[in-house]
């Protein structure tokens, strides 16, 4: 997913190898720079974006083991001044 300015992307990168706790990592990353602005073990399944702005919104999904269906999700809230919020173990609706 993309900001709505098209300055941030949010990359994923899903492997899922047998028995493995691992579900490959989710980066967000400056689209004119490429510099990396966060990265974390886990797999984005939401992004959110404010209308006009850097600004970004994702659920994470952490890894788990495999006998587990879904994992804990982290909410992490990052605007366009770069402050990022972190929130582990977050439940959305």
């Amino acid at each position: 997913g993309f900001s709505a300015d098209s300055s941030r992307v949010v990359e994923n990168s899903a492997f899922e190898l047998a028995n493995a706790t691992a579900v490959g990592t989710t980066r967000v990353v400056d689209w004119r720079s490429g510099r990396v602005l966060y990265h974390r073990s886990g797999w984005t399944n939401t992004v959110r974006s404010r209308p006009g702005s850097a600004d970004l919104a994702l659920g994470v999904l952490r890894a788990v083991p495999p006998s587990e269906p879904l994992g804990p999700m982290d909410l992490v809230i990052m605007p366009a001044s770069g402050a990022i919020t972190f929130v582990s173990n977050a439940t959305i609706y």
